[in-house]
């Protein structure tokens, strides 16, 4: 793989990390506005999880859009498979020890 493939997979992957940390903070926030009653914050909350999972959506769409112009479908299949579990496994981790849930 080049350069600018490892590149791509590392923007990727950090992209994922800072779309999950939004995610978790709409989480906590939306929580925190149920516990106090506070409109302002459910709306806000909700409206933020909504903006993260968006955010989520497209750097998916797109990071793997990326890849498969880099590399052969079969690579580009075979680095999700190993990808996608360590990213859903970093998003579980972030949630349990900062949300909760």
């Amino acid at each position: 793989m080049s350069d600018s493939t490892i590149k791509d997979i590392f923007d990727h992957l950090r992209n994922m990390l800072i779309g999950s940390t939004f995610l978790a903070l709409a989480v906590l926030l939306t929580k925190n506005g149920v516990d106090s009653s506070s409109v302002y914050h459910m709306i806000l909350g909700f409206t933020s999880i909504l903006g993260s999972f968006g955010l989520l959506a497209y750097n998916s769409v797109h990071g793997m859009k990326k890849l498969q112009e880099r590399l052969s479908k079969p690579k580009a299949i075979l680095i999700s498979v190993i990808y996608y579990p360590i990213i859903l496994e970093i998003i579980r981790v972030g949630w349990t020890t900062q949300v909760g849930l």
